[in-house]
């Protein structure tokens, strides 16, 4: 589905059909325009390919998705992919594609998600005339800006995940309940520093460009590059949270393991040196010492006794029990 939003000296003139945006784009040096293709499809991509040429790779990538986030320069455009997240309600990262194609007059956008963010900054931009007439630059800034402020919000999210989960980690005395939880979250962020990351390099190489970073828009990009440092700052701090969570409910399973096997150890001494005296006289030897002797048998239950006697009182001393 196509949708072409037509803008002229910074005011929003409506939408058109995709047939007449070549039409209203010639009409006059202060039109600009923004397509919007919803689930692209070759016979989409070829009505915009009335509209401008693009090169056969454009193409190729805005039929296939999955891409990593980049930005590629051509003669006369610049195409940009980005990986614009969400979180659902169990804290699972959705993945809503985005490519933009940017041109003087013209931003062509391609997205997958019908639930993308994409149309909030469509009306973002309708919304500020100052954003609106400086033209695709713009336009490109306020798509982007959506994106990274997602991004730094669900970077904070993950941050108190990450509390919730350090505080359970040392809380949690037995090792059980608390550790997937904490390689999850550390998966989830991993996936999300990766998909971030590559925004950064995208920001510093538009705002290297004058012809497309102008004097009024450097403060914007300055901004959104900001923004991009401060998210991949959380992520990495919420990634070492997690980390040293995880190191420290690791040390606390081996500390309950050692803490038990001292306890069994203990015991086991214990009962050992009983086990020894009464196994050697119940030996069915015919003649063994004290077999005749009349206090054998109370002295063979004191000296039991007497031995695990001490040595359940050095395991005390000692906090082996």
């Amino acid at each position: 589905m196509l949708t072409a939003h037509i803008f002229r000296r910074g005011e929003a003139q409506g939408t058109v059909p995709i047939e007449r945006v070549r039409e209203e784009l010639d009409r006059d040096d202060s039109t600009r325009a923004w397509i919007d293709a919803q689930e692209p499809g070759p016979e989409d991509l070829a009505a915009i390919e009335k509209v401008v040429e693009l090169h056969p790779l454009t193409i190729e990538d805005a039929l296939h998705w999955r891409q990593r986030s980049k930005v590629e320069f051509f003669a006369d455009y610049f195409t940009v992919v980005l990986r614009a997240l969400e979180q659902d309600v169990h804290g699972e990262l959705i993945d809503r594609e985005v490519h933009a194609i940017v041109l003087p007059n013209l931003l062509i956008t391609f997205r997958r998600d019908p639930g993308s963010r994409l149309p909030a900054a469509i009306e973002r931009i309708r919304s500020q005339r100052e954003l609106a007439v400086q033209g695709p630059a713009a336009f490109l800034y306020v798509m982007l800006d959506g994106v990274v402020d997602e991004y730094l919000s669900i970077a904070e999210r993950f941050e108190e995940v990450a509390d919730d989960l350090e505080d359970r980690a040392f809380d949690d005395a037995t090792g059980t309940g608390v550790q997937n939880d904490l390689i999850r979250a550390k998966r989830r962020v991993s996936v999300f520093r990766r998909t971030v990351a590559p925004v950064r390099e995208i920001v510093d190489m538009i705002r290297d460009r004058p012809e497309i970073n102008s004097e009024k828009l450097a403060p914007y990009y300055r901004d959104l590059l900001d923004h991009a440092l401060r998210t991949l700052e959380f992520a990495d701090n919420v990634r070492d949270v997690l980390q040293s969570a995880i190191e420290t409910q690791r040390a606390q399973v081996a500390n309950r393991t050692n803490v038990i096997m001292k306890r069994v150890t203990s015991w086991g001494s214990i009962l050992l040196v009983p086990t020894l005296i009464s196994g050697v006289y119940g030996m069915n030897f015919r003649y063994m010492p004290e077999l005749d002797w009349r206090f054998g048998y109370a002295m063979a239950l004191a000296l039991m006794g007497i031995t695990a006697f001490a040595l359940h009182r050095m395991f005390r001393k000692r906090d082996w029990l």
